[in-house]
């Protein structure tokens, strides 16, 4: 029977690795607040960016589709609502919204999360917005081309004082100070991914919670640039990290660090993209080939051209493909695919995809 004792988590063993993305973190989070209190300095263009990415990535996530312009419609007015897809996205967006102007007055608590799901769906026409599952649901892969089940969450009738203890657990460590925010923000996701409380929008909603925990800790780096897009582009990694924290969840005897240095690094690499982006006088003064070097050891797994025309804007898609070719030839990258397809990763990582 899965018990929620946060007090255990203490005796989690902190690697190098765990203690480096922490510091890592902490250290751009002071850059990052000091930057933004400048009166003088203009970031609303990166927010409402890293707003429209991370609807867009997190809906991606769950196969909820739309174009970039639509997405912009539907921000901009309710009446563009049409389809199945632009009403979750409308919900969503609405959500993410209220958590990013009013996080200071929204608690955690069971309750909250309830609420949260239900505004998630009110631009729908489905009745379970608010209220935990009503029938069992489990969580799938597909494996040598068959569908199989990975991992079966709680039952209906085990939520509810499931995610009131998770909760409570949850706060009183965190005011305990005795773990920091940043490893026990992933443990609660991770837990309340395992419970996996409703019928539908359990992904959404942790990712919703992620950004609303974070901002509550005075890690404002959401606001910016989108967590939510670091992970829609390491999917892959983030499917494996839940596929290993949660093996023997049930009998108290998962290990959470997969899942928590997963967690960091997509943060810290949220944190490296806003610096690339507010750092204009270095940016002038470094060759489109040393840019796009740099923004190439700051990603974690397989990038594409795509990504890097997204983390180094100033840059035409043609600089940054001689760029590429360059660092190819140099045996800094590795291409791997053709045409649309292609990837590239860093030589000696070319085995962890």
């Amino acid at each position: 029977m899965r018990v929620f004792d946060y007090k255990k988590i203490r005796e989690i063993k902190c690697d190098n690795e765990l203690v480096l993305l922490v510091s890592q973190i902490m250290e751009y989070n002071t850059r990052l607040e000091e930057l933004v209190i400048k009166p003088d300095d203009d970031y609303s263009y990166l927010k409402t960016q890293s707003l429209v990415n991370s609807i867009q990535s997190s809906n991606k996530i769950e196969g909820i589709i739309t174009t970039r312009s639509r997405l912009v419609k539907i921000l901009n007015s309710n009446e563009n609502i049409k389809t199945k897809d632009d009403k979750e996205i409308a919900g969503y967006s609405y959500v993410l919204k209220n958590i990013n102007n009013s996080f200071k007055d929204i608690g955690l608590t069971s309750n909250i999360i309830l609420q949260l799901h239900r505004d998630l769906y009110k631009f729908t026409k489905k009745n379970f917005g608010g209220r935990y599952k009503s029938i069992p649901n489990h969580i799938e892969e597909i494996k040598d081309g068959e569908r199989k089940v990975r991992f079966t969450p709680l039952q209906p009738y085990e939520v509810k004082e499931a995610m009131e203890e998770l909760c409570t657990e949850f706060i009183k460590e965190l005011n305990s100070y005795e773990i920091h925010p940043l490893i026990l923000i992933p443990i609660f996701i991770l837990d309340f991914l395992c419970i996996h409380p409703f019928n539908d929008g359990n992904g959404r909603i942790s990712r919703l919670l992620n950004s609303l925990l974070l901002y509550k800790n005075n890690f404002m780096i959401s606001q910016y640039i989108s967590v939510d897009k670091q992970i829609e582009s390491n999917k892959t990694l983030y499917y494996e990290s839940l596929r290993l924290s949660s093996a023997g969840w049930h009998e108290n005897k998962n290990d959470y660090m997969p899942f928590i240095k997963f967690s960091l690094k997509m943060i810290l690499g949220a944190y490296r993209e806003f610096e690339y982006n507010i750092d204009y006088r270095n940016i002038k003064n470094k060759s489109s080939y040393k840019l796009v070097k740099e923004a190439a050891f700051n990603q974690i797994g397989s990038f594409d051209k795509k990504r890097m025309m997204e983390v180094v804007p100033s840059l035409s898609r043609s600089s940054i493909e001689k760029a590429l070719n360059k660092l190819e030839q140099e045996k800094v990258i590795i291409k791997k695919g053709v045409g649309r397809a292609t990837k590239y990763v860093l030589n000696g990582d070319e085995n962890r995809q």
